[in-house]
């Protein structure tokens, strides 16, 4: 594994597991000491403390290592604050005579796939602390720890600039070009024709074909089917038969996440056929695809339909006859045109903001796939 000395971490370290806090004894006011839940509270690097309680019953230190040992997030860490910890948490605490904090951090973030693998339990899956003692982690001398740590840092830091890069011109740049040049859509400035989006746009709904014929893999006769969670991640993919895909879609369709949270995401880029939680924003005469997908995302829409989703066993859902009854100023089609080719080339920026990032990804991942087996 590592030209490194290994140990097991129980030699190096102890791991307290955090207790459960009923609702009545923490609050939203800032009354108390922080507590955290779970990963739900983790930031990029520290936790954003949202909840605290005059009751505390385990309390984590600022020079321990936050992992998340139940539920969803299994593997998921932080580095650690003063604060209580529920029970979806365990403080991995260093004996800092022999484990630097960031280096077991660094060390316990590039283990999240093996040690998400250590969850047992089958609908809430869960770490057991002996689990964690066993685990196995490379040790050197304590200078070289805090070495390899601050080179991870720095690589760390790199990445996560030119991520928030794209975030700033993908959710700020784009949205607020197009609503500049589109005019306020409650004042309607370039006096567009108003006109509701039903009667601009289709909302198809999706179909939902049975389980029992959906396959993990490509195979002749199938057809890929889309769900919400492959705009963010290709690790699950699922096929079904031709016969049972109603719903056709290609990558330059407008796509909605139809249930949340987040609900009434605007997604594009896919293809295959969709499920009952995504619809389409199809075009009419009146509009076109690359209008759609900008117009969809302005606030005075997209918040408008957010606040009022409607809530179904823990799950918000598009209101289809609110959003299909907004009213929005709708230029022609050629103004339509001239509008999202600006964009466009925005959009050309974009993709080259998005190719620094995989490439300070790419580096991110193999220094430290290189530091944890002795080679940096």
């Amino acid at each position: 594994m590592s030209a490194h000395k290994v140990v097991r971490f129980a030699e190096v370290g102890s791991v307290i597991a955090g207790q459960h806090i009923e609702a009545a004894h923490y609050n939203r006011t800032n009354d108390g000491v922080a507590y955290l839940t779970g990963p739900d509270d983790f930031g990029a690097i520290e936790p954003i403390v949202t909840k605290w309680t005059n009751c505390p019953k385990v309390m984590a230190k600022q020079t321990d290592v936050l992992l998340t040992v139940k539920g969803a997030g299994v593997g998921k860490s932080n580095l650690s604050t003063n604060a209580a910890i529920g029970r979806q948490l365990m403080a991995l605490r260093p004996n800092e005579s022999r484990l630097n904090q960031k280096y077991l951090f660094r060390l316990i973030q590039s283990l999240e796939s093996e040690i998400s693998r250590l969850a047992k339990g089958a609908t809430v899956p869960g770490i057991p602390k002996p689990a964690i003692e066993r685990l196995e982690i490379p040790l050197p001398p304590l200078s070289e720890q805090k070495r390899i740590a601050d080179i991870l840092d720095k690589a760390d830091a790199i990445r996560r600039k030119r991520q928030e890069a794209v975030s700033m011109v993908e959710s700020e740049l784009l949205r607020s070009t197009f609503r500049e040049r589109l005019g306020d859509p409650i004042t309607n400035p370039w006096g567009w024709q108003v006109r509701q989006l039903g009667d601009v746009i289709n909302f198809i709904g999706g179909s939902q074909p049975p389980k029992t014929t959906f396959v993990n893999h490509p195979q002749a006769g199938y057809v890929r089917l889309i769900q919400i969670r492959d705009f963010k991640t290709d690790k699950y993919p699922t096929y079904i038969p031709k016969q049972h895909a109603k719903r056709p879609f290609s990558k330059d369709d407008v796509m909605i996440a139809r249930y949340g949270p987040p609900v009434f995401q605007i997604l594009r880029g896919l293809e295959g056929t969709y499920n009952v939680a995504l619809m389409k924003a199809e075009n009419t005469e009146h509009t076109t695809k690359d209008f759609i997908f900008y117009l969809l995302q302005i606030h005075e829409i997209h918040d408008v339909v957010v606040a009022n989703s409607q809530r179904t066993a823990g799950q918000s859902g598009t209101n289809l006859t609110l959003l299909k009854g907004l009213q929005v100023p709708i230029p022609p089609v050629e103004k339509q045109n001239e509008i999202t080719s600006v964009l466009k080339s925005i959009e050309k920026y974009v993709a080259s903001a998005r190719e620094a990032f995989a490439e300070a990804n790419l580096l991110f991942n193999t220094l430290t796939q290189r530091a944890f087996n002795g080679e940096l």
